[in-house]
């Protein structure tokens, strides 16, 4: 009771006015996915599709799974009260539990000069890559950053994940710079690449 006390007085500084906000797509193979802002009912699928994308091993600088329920809430409450963004990718098609098959999230760089910019990341489903998911993810969220203040978006990605650059620079995002030897994964050392995007008017 006491942490759901804290969370509903949380909620208040959430932009409510947005949480309804949804658009409907529909796939060349015929399904319809609806994107649409993180309900609180979201958590465990969201960290299933993260625990997925560990246990790949070629896309997340990470080994670890998140499965304690208070690290899951307590990320949910930050993302609330921060006023940070997440945006999912909802197939009706599958049981609620695995319902969520992508997410994308635009946080705060955590300077007060840099309120003006975004921090991306996306993750989805392996069953769900290919198609387009990534992109309408990226391009609503986009939007809704642009809407709530945001003038420019930056993220990280592997240099060896060639289908999220390409992603990312049909999207509009330039590279701009390179860490080199950045990661050490599966006994080899990989390049980071940093992007960004420029959305203000």
């Amino acid at each position: 009771m006491q942490y759901s006390h804290i969370l509903s007085s949380v909620l208040i500084a959430y932009d409510v006015s947005n949480v309804g906000k949804k658009r409907k797509i529909v796939l060349e193979n015929g399904k319809e996915i609806t994107i649409r802002y993180i309900k609180f009912s979201d958590l465990n699928a969201i960290w299933e599709n993260y625990n997925e994308v560990v246990d790949e091993g070629r896309y997340l600088p990470a080994f670890e799974h998140v499965t304690s329920n208070y690290e899951k809430k307590t990320w949910y409450q930050d993302l609330i009260g921060l006023g940070n963004l997440c945006i999912v990718a909802q197939d009706k098609s599958l049981d609620s539990d695995e319902d969520i098959v992508g997410q994308c999230t635009i946080e705060d760089v955590q300077w007060e000069a840099s309120d003006h910019v975004g921090v991306l990341g996306i993750i989805v489903r392996k069953s769900h890559r290919n198609m387009d998911i990534g992109y309408h993810l990226i391009e609503f969220s986009l939007e809704e950053a642009q809407e709530n203040g945001k003038e420019k978006i930056i993220l990280t990605v592997f240099e060896t994940n060639k289908h999220a650059i390409s992603l990312y620079q049909k999207l509009g995002f330039d590279t701009v710079g390179v860490r080199k030897k950045h990661f050490f994964m599966n006994g080899q050392y990989i390049d980071e690449i940093l992007m960004e995007k420029w959305i203000g008017d």
